[in-house]
């Protein structure tokens, strides 16, 4: 699958480059002396003088990426509630770069960039400017409504959709224009947004609240609020990339009046069915197939439920009932909340269960075509364990010297080293599931995953191994004549001896790493 390129112009010059030209400018211009020796032309020291030019060396920011990689996260280093939680935000930057992060998502809330009509506000410059200094590209989500731009059906709730598509329209495009980097009109620095979410979890009617008696009417307006918004963001910068607001996904049901992405957007009254138009309004799909109350590759519940199963559901659902075939599939939220906070279904996972589940389900959603995934989330920003989800963090909250990482930040950070240049191969020698829409089935030996990756031309190459079931030894084949290194999450390396071609591994629900290398 193609992936989107995104174009960053330089416009920052560096101190050091300007105090050079300068200096080679006063040389031209002036006779040169040599300490120590006669000049051949007596100087006019009453014309002479003596100019002290500073050469500062100031190290260049890093350079934001200008492709989509899959090493995403949602950090909300723009969130307004960081400036009264005593944050650090360069030091919860440089922890997120220590783990190889390399896109970070942050919330953009129209009702307090535009307070007022036409009257907008630059809060979000500093941290955004700090986001793309830091070397993050940056997907930018549009939500909220102002007071003034609601619909009258809900004046009082910032999630209120707009009454006027066409005034969430204009601030997009006011947005993209401030945040595109090409140098006109850009905030200070010129921080790149390259790619743009309209709204978040409009499925849910608490985030997309009803505004008329028939349920479908919210539908309907998502739906000319997405066609308004995408032509206006294509207008401003046609390189940019348009997420449809990332939906929660399960298996086209509703329950307790909560739809899922795919019934919200396609069912009888859905977004697509009243504005068919919007079936091309967006670049990505984006989705949230959370499964907080269990494992992502749980056995014992149906296949079409478990991550893997979603994004099946998603690409076959794009492929056959979208007609976007080509369309990318991005997971810009997916997590799992550790006791001590407060959880969703008040169901927690302990911290070394996060762990094993970021890697299981982060390797299988790439593994089944996933182009990106931003993790949720890096860092609670409200400091608060009461808040559903806040507990889903891999740091901890900032202790005046660090943001103290959970074992989901190690496993991350594992990963994404051996990962992030490499290339899904498959399924590996050892793999025994097979993916089945219904009840998997009770024997360990049929859930031992075992994906693969090629690295360093070909010459690298990477499995990922666990049992979703239970502790199953294995023989593991390796080629001839390599280095064989087995990685825990924690990143202890052992090197593994080869027997008769083979490595012994027991394989659990923690997975490990196989690395053979020359």
């Amino acid at each position: 699958m193609k992936q989107p390129t995104f174009f960053y112009p330089n416009h920052r010059t560096y101190t050091l480059l300007l105090v050079l030209w300068i200096c080679s400018c006063v040389a031209l211009a002036t006779p040169m002396r040599v300490k120590g020796t006669a000049s051949a032309i007596a100087p006019n020291t009453a014309n002479t003088n003596t100019i002290y030019i500073p050469v500062v060396l100031t190290a260049p920011a890093a350079v934001q990426p200008n492709t989509i990689t899959y090493w995403g996260m949602n950090l909300y280093l723009s969130k307004r509630e960081r400036l009264g939680s005593g944050d650090n935000l360069p030091l919860l930057a440089t922890t997120a770069q220590q783990a190889s992060v390399q896109w970070t998502r942050e919330e953009l809330p129209w009702d307090l960039i535009e307070p007022a009509n036409n009257s907008f506000q630059t809060v979000y410059d500093e941290s955004l400017g700090l986001a793309a200094e830091s070397g993050f590209g940056i997907i930018g989500m549009l939500l909220t409504t102002p007071r003034w731009a609601r619909d009258p059906a809900c004046p009082d709730n910032f999630w209120c959709p707009p009454a006027n598509v066409n005034e969430f329209a204009e601030f997009a495009a006011w947005m993209v224009e401030r945040y595109d980097g090409d140098g006109q009109q850009d905030a200070p620095g010129s921080p790149r947004i390259a790619a743009w979410e309209i709204w978040n979890e409009p499925n849910d009617t608490a985030l997309w609240p009803n505004i008329s008696a028939d349920p479908n009417a919210r539908k309907l307006r998502y739906g000319q609020m997405l066609v308004a918004a995408y032509a206006a963001i294509k207008a401003a910068d046609p390189t940019a990339t348009v997420l449809i607001g990332g939906v929660y996904i399960y298996d086209g049901s509703c329950t307790n009046n909560l739809c899922d992405g795919f019934n919200f957007l396609n069912a009888a009254g859905g977004v697509f069915q009243q504005m068919p138009n919007a079936r091309q309004a967006f670049d990505v799909f984006s989705i949230h197939p959370y499964i907080p109350t269990d494992r992502p590759d749980a056995p014992q519940i149906p296949g079409v439920i478990t991550v893997e199963g979603r994004i099946i559901q998603s690409r076959n659902w794009l492929n056959n009932d979208i007609g976007r075939p080509n369309a990318p599939i991005w997971i810009t939220e997916i997590g799992w909340c550790t006791a001590g906070g407060a959880c969703p279904g008040g169901v927690a996972v302990n911290e070394n269960q996060q762990a094993d589940y970021l890697i299981r389900s982060m390797v299988i959603a790439q593994q089944n075509g996933v182009q990106h995934t931003s993790w949720f989330q890096f860092e609670d920003a409200f400091n608060d364990a009461n808040r559903t989800w806040s507990n889903a963090a891999i740091v901890r909250n900032y202790n005046g010297s660090s943001y103290a990482p959970k074992p989901a930040y190690t496993a991350y950070q594992v990963l994404a080293e051996q990962l992030r240049d490499a290339t899904p191969a498959g399924t590996g020698p050892v793999h025994t599931h097979v993916y089945n829409p219904s009840i998997g089935s009770g024997n360990a030996g049929d859930h031992t995953y075992n994906y693969r990756y090629s690295r360093d031309g070909g010459t690298t190459t990477i499995d990922v191994l666990w049992n979703a079931f239970a502790s199953v030894p294995v023989s593991f084949p390796v080629a001839a004549g390599k280095s064989i290194t087995l990685v825990d999450r924690a990143g202890v390396q052992t090197p593994l001896t080869p027997v008769n071609g083979a490595v012994a591994l027991t394989l659990t629900e923690s997975p490990v790493l196989v690395v053979q290398t020359n």
